[in-house]
Formats: structure tokens, C-alpha cells, sequence
């Protein structure tokens, strides 16, 4: 029952955060319109793969902990 909270909160914080990438990419960076729109194609495209890159490791190795720790760093680190 915990993974299931912890994945349904991941999944919405992601939609969130995806919901305003757009905007973000605009406002804070100083893009275009149309540089933002490629900003987050590749956002979206580049997580999506890397999702399913993630879970197939998973399924193959069993290992679910050295993953998470990893993201977990990668992403605690490049958040500043």
C-alpha cells in the first residue's frame, strides 16, 4: 500500500510540474515561444524514455532500491 501512495504522488507531482513547464521554460530562461515549445517536447519525450529505460532495468536486475537512490541523488542534485 505505501508504493502505491508513493507512486500515485509522484505521478501527480509530475503532472504538476508538467502542466507549467511550458511557462517556466518562457519566463524564467527568456525563450521564445516557439524555443519553449522544443524545451518541452523534449522534456516530455526524454522522461518518457527514461522511464520506460528505468523500469526495464528494474524488471531485470529486481533491484528497485540502487535506482531510486540514484534518481533520487541525480535529482536532488541538479535542483539546486
Amino acid at each position: 500500500m505505501p508504493a502505491s501512495a508513493l507512486a500515485a504522488t509522484v505521478f501527480i507531482s509530475f503532472y504538476c510540474w508538467d502542466a507549467y513547464y511550458f511557462w517556466y521554460a518562457q519566463v524564467v530562461h527568456n525563450q521564445s515561444i516557439e524555443n519553449a515549445g522544443y524545451i518541452y517536447n523534449i522534456y516530455c519525450f526524454g522522461s518518457g524514455l527514461f522511464t520506460v529505460i528505468v523500469g526495464v532495468v528494474i524488471k531485470y536486475t529486481r533491484q528497485f532500491q540502487l535506482p531510486a537512490l540514484c534518481i533520487g541523488v541525480c535529482k536532488f542534485n541538479t535542483e539546486g
